[in-house]
């Protein structure tokens, strides 16, 4: 808390702040306002309900704190960044979105679901996303250059079963160039982070902090859309059709 102590303009949501973390981090079989407040001793969530929706504090630099805490002590070059629902989609390396995601081209800007019908056959390639409880993940893989202007590669990812047809979109982003087979790699890597994610998601009890005056966010799970009949469009269809190029 030492770290983060600065951020908050008063004393009083500043402990309280330390007593929400440590009952997040406590054994409460459920964590929410109201067991957390009680937890703590104090009579009613109101205090706890303040902190999370009114309370003068930098909630954008506590979060720098905490990501620069974390890296100092987790940093791995091969650590793949899993984003909740709440987060930034410049953040992070591969990011499931809705088929209904917005995403910049040289041509405009198009849904996801729209772009995936200008894809040709061609450019789809059949690559594993990892080993599952009956073998390989075969999907069938395409990859979209966007034209993001801040930097870095951005590409947009699209998976599809190759049994239903279902399809997940993934937005990417990378310093340097990445090919197909590593966008896939990270998409199957992130599959096993969110399992883990979910089954522990209820231990430091986020979901559950939220008070009646914030709306949860989206499942977030990928985001997968069934095939749409195919109509007029006029979005670009730059593909790349060999799995292993990097441009």
């Amino acid at each position: 808390m030492g770290r983060i102590a600065g951020r908050f303009a008063r004393v009083e949501p500043r402990l309280r702040a330390g007593r929400l973390v440590l009952g997040l981090l406590s054994d409460l079989p459920r964590k929410n306002c109201w067991t957390i407040a009680e937890w703590a001793g104090e009579a009613t969530p109101h205090g706890m309900q303040h902190l999370l929706c009114r309370a003068s504090w930098n909630a954008d630099a506590v979060r720098d704190d905490v990501r620069e805490y974390v890296v100092e002590h987790l940093h791995d070059e091969a650590a793949v960044l899993i984003v909740d629902e709440t987060g930034d989609v410049k953040k992070g390396y591969v990011l499931a979105v809705a088929c209904s995601a917005e995403v910049p081209t040289g041509a405009g800007t198009f849904r996801a679901d729209a772009l995936v019908k200008k894809v040709p056959k061609r450019a789809w390639q059949k690559l594993s996303a990892g080993r599952g409880a009956k073998g390989q993940r075969f999907y069938d893989w395409a990859v979209i250059d966007l034209a993001d202007p801040s930097p870095g590669r951005h590409q947009l990812l699209i998976r599809r079963n190759r049994t239903t047809g279902e399809l997940a979109y993934y937005r990417c982003h990378s310093t340097t160039p990445a090919s197909l087979a590593t966008l896939v790699k990270v998409a199957g890597s992130r599959w096993r982070v969110e399992e883990t994610f979910q089954s522990e998601k209820g231990w430091p009890g986020w979901t559950s902090t939220r008070s009646a005056a914030t709306p949860p966010g989206p499942a977030g799970s990928p985001s997968r859309c069934w095939p749409m009949p195919s109509s007029q469009s006029s979005a670009p269809t730059n593909t790349h059709t060999n799995p292993h190029r990097t441009t």
